[in-house]
């Protein structure tokens, strides 16, 4: 939503609306994302302090609005690279890059780049390859701007 941002790139941007928006319909997925949060996270300490309760909540309640694919509109004149990885959850798999380039594209959108690696989510066999890639893309694409 920062209009002052000329080019982003997003790597394995995770669709948490899309997440939100399956909970009722997937409760098994509603129960794995929450046991995984709750494993990864701790209220009192540790590197994420959140509530794992109040994560599930929020990603229900804005699940439409926290659907990236339902900014597609405002995200077409922006420069945008995604980049996904084969070996990705479904949250943040290629389909879901791929659902967000088509509805940039579908608003008129022609500044949208989707890259796929045939990697896990961390791109651990294509780092060097993929940090090339981008600074190659910043610099095409965002040198000399805001």
């Amino acid at each position: 939503r920062d209009r002052s941002l000329s080019c982003v790139a997003a790597m394995a941007a995770w669709n948490l609306g899309w997440e939100g928006e399956r909970f009722k319909s997937h409760p098994d997925e509603a129960k794995e994302l929450r046991d995984y949060i709750a494993w990864s996270a701790d209220p009192a300490g540790g590197p994420m302090r959140l509530d794992t309760n109040a994560v599930m909540q929020a990603l229900s309640k804005h699940a439409t609005d926290w659907n990236y694919v339902s900014r597609a509109a405002a995200l077409k004149e922006q420069r945008l690279l995604l980049v996904a990885a084969t070996g990705d959850a479904a949250g943040t798999s290629v389909e879901r890059h791929r659902e967000l380039e088509k509805a940039i594209r579908a608003a008129g959108g022609t500044q949208v780049e989707t890259l796929v690696y045939d990697d896990d989510h961390s791109f651990s066999s294509n780092r060097i390859e993929l940090g090339d890639t981008l600074v190659g893309w910043l610099q095409a694409n965002c040198a000399g701007r805001p």
